[in-house]
């Protein structure tokens, strides 16, 4: 079987300092204004804290965990706590190619792939012949990608370790967004959409306060991990900071959980959303997504019942069988919207788009 490659090189930085290694402590780490625009999948480049150029040939991956290992190297013998972002582009769609870029093999090595259940279950379209999705050419390098986070996740495990810095160290493994492959139409991208494809993303998170191998199944919000982070470090939340500390889903015992996300859906769509355990709801507006940021009135877009329809396949938002529960969801939705500064919008039933 053909072997990836990228993963045994990790990459060259072409910036030359001294005899060419990067002085970390001295620049203050790397960013990039919007990574994706000044990179592919290999080479491309960011910025010191002095606004310097810094190429790097590779993988994209393997260079951007470069760059954050030399920083855990810079701190061995530091011994104030330390707080470090990587921001990895993978598996994320390299959109000025309209792809995704895994290391080289990757369409070779996952040719072979199981499709998660909710692109197996979009038969529905391909058979009226609608079906413009492209998880098929696709998913194998998105394979390949994530192959690659799962191994530069381990070589920042290692360093930790090697530098002693492991058992004191809360480790964040998540994402901003899914991917449906455009199973949901060409107009929702690749994410922009409430389905769980684009919503339902991985949160794994190690260290002191988070130990045991524990599944959590509640609902919890990517608003909830920077103040969980906040609450581990012993720092005072700033007034109305939103979300929640997760270290109480470590207990079996959490009857006052609320099991509900709320979500903003811009650019595709002027759209809001709940998900609970039980449902997927969502509202939408007239207007351009990229230009009209939110609405005095929304109409009902999306319904699934996930119990019976996990994969998201038949909306029943225009089903008058379930206007009661839709009905309740609303006025959620609404409550949701005004806790997070906006005004309670009227909300109308289902109209096609």
């Amino acid at each position: 079987m053909p072997q990836l490659r990228g993963h045994g090189v990790h990459g060259d930085l072409l910036e030359a300092e001294g005899d060419g290694g990067i002085d970390l402590a001295r620049h203050g780490g790397m960013a990039a204004d919007v990574l994706e625009f000044t990179s592919h999948g290999y080479n491309g480049y960011v910025y010191n804290a002095d606004n310097e150029r810094v190429p790097f040939m590779g993988y994209r991956a393997d260079c951007i965990n470069n760059f954050a290992i030399d920083f855990l190297h810079g701190r061995k013998e530091q011994t104030e706590p330390f707080f470090l972002f990587i921001s990895q582009i993978e598996p994320h769609h390299q959109n000025d190619r309209r792809r995704y870029e895994g290391p080289d093999g990757s369409r070779a090595q996952f040719a072979d792939f199981q499709p998660p259940g909710d692109l197996a279950a979009c038969s529905r379209a391909c058979a009226q012949g609608t079906d413009v999705s492209n998880w098929r050419e696709n998913y194998p390098d998105y394979l390949g990608c994530c192959h690659s986070l799962d191994y530069n996740v381990g070589r920042l495990v290692d360093t930790l370790k090697e530098q002693g810095m492991w058992e004191n160290t809360i480790l964040v493994y998540t994402a901003d967004h899914g991917s449906h492959f455009l199973t949901r139409g060409r107009e929702a991208e690749y994410k922009r959409t409430c389905h769980d494809a684009s919503i339902h993303i991985p949160l794994i998170i190690t260290g002191p306060g988070f130990k045991g191998g524990n599944v959590v199944e509640n609902v919890v919000s990517l608003l909830d991990v920077p103040a969980t982070l906040l609450a581990c470090a012993g720092i005072e939340r700033p007034e109305g900071f939103r979300g929640r500390d997760l270290r109480v889903l470590t207990d079996e015992q959490t009857p006052d959980w609320d099991e509900t996300a709320f979500l903003q859906i811009s650019e595709s769509r002027v759209g809001r959303a709940i998900r609970t355990p039980e449902y997927t709801y969502a509202v939408r507006a007239p207007g351009d997504g990229y230009r009209v940021f939110a609405s005095d009135v929304y109409y009902e877009e999306f319904f699934y019942v996930l119990k019976e329809d996990p994969y998201q396949q038949n909306n029943l938002a225009a089903d008058p069988a379930w206007a009661q529960t839709r009905a309740q969801l609303a006025q959620v939705l609404c409550q949701k919207m005004e806790q997070a500064g906006e005004t309670p919008p009227e909300i109308r039933p289902f109209r096609g788009w």
